[in-house]
């Protein structure tokens, strides 16, 4: 980055289109055109909107599918089934974790008695 800003500094190629740019911007009067031309538009925009009223039948239609999704959202939540499946799921998830901790004490239980198995045996084992 510090090589490229350094081979800048020195030709001095962004100043150099910066100022280009700009020149022609002045000969054509770009800038100018594009600002009228978004005006122009802009105000179309707002005629057509006026004229047709796209903007308040938007609105009354998202508002209206946003009333609907809170309509679902309160029927899934207050559901019998969805509150049952909740409940089986996490009656599930609790068993699989009791399963799991059994299965660690278990575990630990065989790994101590394995162990005391062959430090009886051979006591250099444990060093």
């Amino acid at each position: 980055m510090n090589k490229a800003k350094a081979f800048d500094e020195k030709h001095q190629l962004r100043a150099t289109a910066s100022a280009r740019v700009i020149s022609f911007d002045r000969r054509v009067g770009l800038t100018e055109k594009l600002t009228v031309g978004i005006s122009v538009v802009n105000e179309k925009v707002k005629s057509v909107d006026q004229r047709l009223q796209v903007s308040d039948k938007t609105m009354a239609a998202v508002m209206a599918a946003e009333r609907k999704l809170n309509d679902t959202g309160s029927a899934v939540k207050s559901s019998r089934y969805v509150n049952a499946g909740a409940a089986w799921l996490n009656g599930a998830f609790t068993k699989v974790a009791k399963a799991g901790q059994v299965a660690g004490t278990k575990t630990r239980e065989k790994w101590s008695f394995a162990l005391s198995n062959l430090t009886a045996k051979d006591p250099s084992i444990v060093a």
